[in-house]
């Protein structure tokens, strides 16, 4: 089933004709791509979901069992979707991918868990966010961090613009208690 958050997520790689949906699970992000003409590399640890998605008999893609901490390279001028996934594992994986993507690469990410250990990973691997968005589906609300990596880092303190929306007070209010926490 096609929810919000993942059609919006497949939404964000309008601009790329290869995309990297790491951490697949069922391909759903993966398959919309696809529908587009977008070559897609799924990759997932669980070898079932792997074999599921091979049994489906795809086209224009490539589908591997592998943990994304094992990657080796990346595809100039491609997305890379991480989405679903802790924020551990995110932070892990942006320590792992830093040395092997360019500018030219743009990694969309929407974690679940703590978010400032997310946001400390990004800035401690020298990525900037250059946009933000918070999606509400079914319920729950999401954070999405699109980044890039520059030559000329500098820490990005940019507030999310979507936080102006009272709804999304408490979460305004989180992030603005870790930037003055991280000052202190």
């Amino acid at each position: 089933m096609k929810t919000k958050r993942i059609e919006f997520l497949a939404s964000l790689c309008s601009d790329y004709t290869t995309v990297y949906d790491l951490c697949c699970d069922h391909g759903k992000i993966g398959k919309i791509l696809l529908n587009q003409k977008k070559y897609v590399h799924f990759i997932d640890i669980n070898k079932e979901i792997i074999d599921k998605l091979k049994d489906q008999n795809l086209d224009n893609c490539s589908i591997k069992a592998m943990s994304i901490l094992d990657i080796r390279s990346i595809e100039q001028n491609a997305a890379l979707i991480v989405a679903g996934i802790g924020s551990k594992l995110a932070s892990d994986f942006l320590a792992h991918i830093t040395a092997k993507i360019d500018h030219t690469n743009t990694i969309i990410i929407s974690s679940q868990g703590s978010m400032n250990l997310l946001l400390d990973s990004i800035n401690k691997n020298k990525f900037t966010r250059v946009d933000e968005y918070i999606i509400e589906d079914r319920g729950r609300f999401y954070e999405i961090y699109i980044l890039k990596k520059l030559q000329d880092f500098t820490v990005n303190r940019m507030m999310n613009k979507h936080l102006d929306d009272p709804k999304f007070k408490s979460y305004k209010d989180k992030q603005i208690k870790h930037l003055k926490n991280k000052e202190e």
